[in-house]
Parts: C-alpha cells; sequence; structure tokens
C-alpha cells in the first residue's frame, strides 16, 4: 500500500496482459503485482509495461512459461501460466522509447472516461450522453489498437528482428479489433 503504482497481470492467460495500477486496488495470487524501487517514476513504469506489452515479449514468454488448462485446439487459445520467476528472466533492451508507451496511457485514461459507469458518475445518463460516450470509446479502442500495433513494429527493430524501420510514417488512425496483422 505504500506504492502507488504498479503493473499487475494475470497469472494464468492466452497472452500477455499488462496494466498499470495508479494505486486503490488489492490483487491476490491470480493476478500478481510487479513494484519497481522506491521513487520509480510514472515513465519507469510506462517503459516496462510497454516492453511487457509487446508481442515479442508474448512470443518470449509463451516459450518459457508453462502452458495451462490443456491442449487448446488452437495455438493462440492455449493459456499459460505467467510467473513472476519467468518474468524477471525477461530479456530487456537497452533502449525503450516512451512516446507510445505514454499516449497508449492517456488514451486509456479517456477510454476510462466514456465507460458508462463514469458517464453515470458525471451526470444522469441520457441515450445520447451513452450513445456519445459509445462512439467515443470505439474511436479510443480503435486507435489503441493502432498505436499497439505501432509498438510492435517499433520493437521488432529494437530487439533486431528486423532492420528496416516499418513504423507508419504519419498520423497513425485507428484500426478495427481483428484487423492487426
Amino acid at each position: 500500500f505504500k506504492s502507488l503504482l504498479s503493473i499487475a497481470f494475470p497469472s494464468i492467460s492466452t497472452h500477455n496482459n499488462f496494466v498499470l495500477d495508479r494505486g486503490g486496488k488489492v490483487f491476490k495470487q491470480t493476478a500478481p503485482v510487479i513494484k519497481l524501487p522506491e521513487g520509480a517514476a510514472v515513465e519507469d513504469h510506462l517503459n516496462l509495461l510497454a516492453v511487457l506489452n509487446t508481442s515479442v515479449a508474448c512470443f518470449w514468454l509463451k516459450h518459457i512459461s508453462k502452458p495451462k488448462g490443456g491442449a487448446a485446439e488452437r495455438s493462440w487459445s492455449r493459456t499459460y501460466e505467467f510467473t513472476g520467476t519467468n518474468l524477471k528472466d525477461s530479456p530487456l533492451p537497452a533502449s525503450t522509447p516512451i512516446d507510445l508507451a505514454s499516449r497508449l496511457d492517456d488514451l486509456a485514461i479517456d477510454l476510462q472516461r466514456e465507460s458508462p459507469a463514469e458517464v453515470a458518475r458525471r451526470d444522469t445518463p441520457t441515450s445520447a450522453a451513452l450513445e456519445s460516450a459509445r462512439t467515443e470509446s470505439g474511436r479510443l479502442r480503435s486507435l489503441m489498437i493502432a498505436l499497439q500495433e505501432e509498438m510492435d513494429w517499433q520493437y521488432y527493430r529494437i530487439y533486431g528482428l528486423i532492420d528496416e524501420d516499418l513504423t507508419f510514417d504519419g498520423e497513425v488512425t485507428g484500426i478495427a479489433f481483428g484487423e492487426r496483422a
């Protein structure tokens, strides 16, 4: 309870799903947390969060983690047990850019503001207000998906998996769920 910032993740999951908790939540063994040293800034958390949420980290975690829940019909729906022991050995790059991670964090905060619970908390919800929030939520989510794709391409290069910079050169627009390569 002393540190307001922590990174939480599910211990059993199909993919890497790391989130920044800004305090006030209690997690148990099915949602372990990563605590950075005292004095670590939000940017330090976002840098680690960015790396851990990349497809590179997902590939690595799936290869060192124990499969759980039996064999799945499709490899992408197989669950794995992600542990702190496995995470501590994660290969972290020397350089971790903050721009996309920070932008994704800002969008996640904006997305939370558009949730039905937040709309109702601010005022008595009307169908117009809820529809507006739904539209904005969809826009924010599609932009977050596109930025995650950009971050993956950025980290493919950082880890030396590709030589050419394949990130989009221009203003990133949203893509729909399921459109990521």
